[in-house]
């Protein structure tokens, strides 16, 4: 399953749940061969969404992250 197959199923399932309040916001991180890919979506509004659309948020962050990089943070 690759990164798209992965925002898709997690909008579907947000699309089916009802009780959103405006201003929430999530985030999705899918690791891939490719990289670690972040998507993002901000709530227009309370309730029902009959749509959501997540945005790509930059490039992908290369995948595995060296061992620097985890202990410097």
């Amino acid at each position: 399953m690759g990164a798209a197959d992965i925002v898709k199923a997690i909008t579907s399932m947000m699309e089916g749940y009802p009780y959103h309040i405006a201003g929430e916001e999530y985030m999705v991180i899918a690791i891939a061969a490719q990289g670690a890919f972040r998507y993002w979506f901000k709530v227009p509004a309370d309730g029902h969404l009959k749509t959501v659309e997540f945005k790509q948020m930059g490039t992908p962050l290369p995948w595995p992250w060296s061992e620097e990089v985890v202990t410097s943070t």
